[in-house]
């Protein structure tokens, strides 16, 4: 315990002395014994272990376990020392994998098999020296993975010792994908489910056993479904209530429920076990947490992707509460600074789904202050383009039809913050996207309506189908923005103005012509336009003058598609 001094015995060449003392004491039971805890003692850097790495000890504690097989105090501690040598140090693991490491652990879990103690120390050993891939290969096809699982059934009451075997199927399957798959022909999965009901009450045993859950699940398709039939899903609601404020199992256990329940297309599990309501339960008892609440939020995401039952169940759960809180608490400049914008990219397609599936949730979410939240995190995070256009999704996504949402956010002054953004991310594809997805939800709401004629919106509009013009979808969304402003409100919609809508929907409708989607919209904004008695007008004398191409290159265009009654 006192690193200051192990550190002038490294530099006094404590390493080779220790080495030396172990080959010529080799035979000596009690010295072996405190030769392996002064290793343990040091090696607590990966500069000292190069150190003993280097003078021979990894080779030198092998020779001791052969020769004291029959001790089981000694072999204990040479495991401890193997492990302090060889854990995160990759060029100590592959010594030993050349002196024989594999098969003489091996020998010693064989050895041991009915003493969970001595059991823990030696696979404790190999979870470290199984850090390189070849090394773990030579564990799997020394028959390691069959003795391993043997162990696990043998000693399910010895909680330490199934929590370590977890440690190490997890190691050596990270290792060597195909491990994964000796250890599900073992029935791996059958065992660590009824294990877990034995120990439930452990959250040390949960946590390592949840990772080598989704370790198998990751390597090997099939150890997911052998997990469902296990009925390891029974298990989740009464886990994540047992534990609903202990974030590092809450959040392990969000992530096998990711890695079963969506994989095996088990989800309706999910509404019918209760995990829906324990979900919930446990983002609102972790929401100051940011791995918690993150990785919760990737649960109901994917709950609510592949069931609409799971939409209205967590709707009715108050979730919508629960993802403005975690927008607020989160998703500040210093989370996207540090972490990026994956999370606020999951909460947008979150909301995305709930505003779709569930109508009643975009009144929840004005009830809960989105338009502030959203209006904040705007104002705070002004220079990330990819910010902005998630943002902008979730305006969009809950002020679609919902006129007293489109209120909250005009009165926070969403519609000039949209036009500023319009001019400053003109050249961004995704902003103008959803620049223009935004605008034509608000301009279904009267007092916003008026706002953004007044900020010129329909001139924007324009400018960004120009910078866009290639780009059909777009274009298509802007144009449908237009044909909802009164031309009588705007006059940029006549006259010269007009004649500028019309050359970028006729320049629009040529580059995709054989789109019949952009083709009959672009139709449509011709009419708008044309309705208005000085538009038509000045198109008729343009007609006669011979400088128009209206008639010409809508016919031409039109004759393209004779199957679509739409654009006829």
């Amino acid at each position: 315990n006192n690193d200051s001094n192990a550190a002038r015995f490294v530099c006094a060449d404590m390493c080779s002395r220790v080495v030396t003392c172990m080959r010529m004491y080799v035979e000596r039971n009690r010295l072996s014994d405190l030769v392996c805890r002064v290793v343990v003692a040091i090696t607590t850097n990966d500069t000292r272990q190069a150190r003993f790495g280097a003078a021979g000890a990894c080779e030198a504690i092998m020779d001791m376990i052969r020769r004291h097989m029959a001790h089981g105090k000694v072999i204990g501690e040479c495991c401890k020392a193997l492990y302090a040598l060889a854990h995160d140090h990759e060029e100590n693991a592959a010594k030993m994998d050349l002196a024989g490491v594999a098969p003489l652990l091996n020998r010693v879990l064989v050895k041991y098999a009915e003493n969970p103690i001595m059991s823990a120390f030696c696979l404790n050993a190999i979870e470290a020296v199984a850090i390189d891939e070849k090394v773990s290969s030579s564990f799997a096809t020394s028959g390691a993975c069959d003795l391993i699982h043997i162990i696990f059934d043998r000693h399910r009451e010895h909680v330490s010792l199934c929590e370590q075997v977890c440690k190490t199927v997890t190691r050596m399957i990270s290792s060597v994908d195909s491990n994964a798959n000796r250890f599900s022909t073992c029935r791996m999965e059958n065992s660590v489910t009824d294990i877990f009901i034995r120990h439930i009450s452990s959250a040390s045993y949960i946590i390592a056993a949840n990772h080598m859950i989704i370790m198998m699940c990751m390597k090997n398709a099939v150890s997911v479904s052998k997990f469902v039939q296990s009925g390891l899903c029974d298990l989740f609601p009464d886990i994540i209530n047992q534990y609903v404020e202990n974030k590092i199992v809450i959040t392990c256990t969000f992530n096998v429920i990711l890695s079963i329940l969506v994989e095996e297309d088990q989800i309706h599990l999910a509404y019918t076990r209760g995990i829906c309501e324990r979900v919930s339960e446990a983002i609102e008892k972790n929401i100051n947490d940011q791995s918690a609440a993150d990785s919760g939020i990737q649960v109901i995401t994917s709950l609510c992707q592949s069931s609409e039952e799971c939409c209205h169940r967590l709707v009715e759960l108050n979730i919508c509460a629960k993802i403005v809180e975690a927008i607020n608490l989160h998703i500040t400049p210093s989370h996207i600074e540090n972490d990026g914008y994956g999370m606020l990219s999951e909460i947008c397609t979150l909301i995305e789904l709930l505003s779709v599936t569930v109508s009643a949730s975009k009144g929840d979410f004005g009830v809960y202050g989105i338009d502030q939240a959203m209006m904040d995190l705007l104002s705070e995070i002004s220079d990330h383009p990819e910010v902005t256009a998630l943002c902008f999704r979730i305006v969009a996504a809950v002020c679609k039809e919902n006129g007293t949402n489109a209120s909250a956010f005009g009165a926070g002054g969403i519609c000039e913050l949209l036009c500023e953004d319009m001019v400053r991310f003109n050249d961004d594809n995704e902003v103008s996207e959803t620049c223009c997805n935004m605008a034509a939800q608000l301009l279904s709401q009267e007092t916003n309506l008026n706002k953004l004629v007044s900020l010129q919106v329909a001139q924007l509009l324009i400018n960004i189908c120009k910078t866009h013009s290639d780009n059909s979808t777009i274009c298509e969304i802007a144009f449908k923005c237009i044909m909802l402003i009164p031309s009588e409100k705007d006059s940029f919609l006549c006259d010269n103005g007009a004649s500028e809508v019309l050359s970028t929907a006729l320049d629009v409708m040529n580059r995709h012509s054989t789109e019949v989607s952009i083709v009959e919209v672009s139709l449509k904004l011709l009419c708008y336009l044309i309705a208005v008695d000085s538009n038509r007008k000045t198109i008729a004398k343009s007609i006669e003058s011979g400088t128009s191409v209206v008639s010409e290159g809508t016919f031409r265009i039109a004759v393209k598609h004779t199957d679509s009654a739409e654009v006829w």
